[in-house]
């Protein structure tokens, strides 16, 4: 009978002692075991830290009682579990970049197909005082490049210095008609405020040091048909 008892007591510590602290279930007991543990990897810790913030159990290590535990897994299956939610999560992002990286390729080539047909530059720049206002005056050239005749047309100018660094957006637009291969003038007054860096900026900084982007977005023609950015 004492050798029986021996032997279960023996048994019992072997597997007590055996016992891998991934097949341990997820208590708040076993998880303040983790740090100190030798079987478990760097990586493993870390997954596991990151299964259980991203569960929602931020208070976890610090003994809280107040959070829940969801004890019908074990450590290692929550290390499983994570593992698989990092494989899902790079798909996943892989594929967002791509759609983004897509997505704006097709702006560009639309950008450019409205580019094509108008041009749209800055020819002049000056200032001007009238009364209590004060403007920066300026004049585009508005180009029709196609065939058909133009009733409207919508962008922004997006100017920036000769760093690139942006200085000012102006929006255009023209509602006058544009014959085929035309080319129309127009001078916009965009009130100044000394205290906008963008309004003094666009000031100060002459006209042949500045880089000026057309993008634009809408273009109306005659017959009623238009093309917009974005509806492609």
């Amino acid at each position: 009978m004492k050798n029986v008892l021996l032997i279960f007591l023996m048994s019992f510590l072997f597997f007590s002692c055996s016992e891998s602290i991934k097949e341990k279930k997820m208590t708040q007991s076993n998880i303040q075991k983790i740090k100190d543990s030798k079987e478990l990897t760097q990586k493993e810790k870390e997954l596991f830290a990151t299964y259980l913030i991203r569960t929602n159990l931020k208070n976890a290590f610090s003994g809280d009682k107040d959070f829940l535990i969801d004890s019908t897994i074990t450590i290692g299956e929550a290390i499983k579990k994570q593992k698989e939610w990092v494989i899902e999560d790079s798909i996943k992002t892989a594929n967002e970049q791509k759609a983004a990286e897509e997505a704006f390729q097709k702006k560009q080539l639309q950008i450019q197909k409205l580019k094509n047909i108008v041009t749209v530059n800055i020819v002049r720049k000056s200032f001007s005082e009238a009364d209590y206002s004060k403007y920066n005056v300026i004049t585009i050239s508005i180009n029709n490049n196609s065939d058909s005749t133009i009733i409207g047309v919508k962008g922004t100018l997006k100017i920036s210095d000769m760093f690139g660094d942006a200085i000012s957006n102006l929006e255009v637009k023209y509602d006058k008609i544009l014959k085929p291969k035309e080319r129309a003038f127009n001078t916009g007054y965009y009130d100044y405020n000394q205290f906008m860096d963008r309004d003094t900026k666009l000031k100060f900084t002459e006209l042949e040091k500045m880089k000026v982007v057309w993008e634009p977005e809408m273009i109306i023609f005659n017959d009623g048909s238009k093309l917009v950015l974005g509806d492609e």
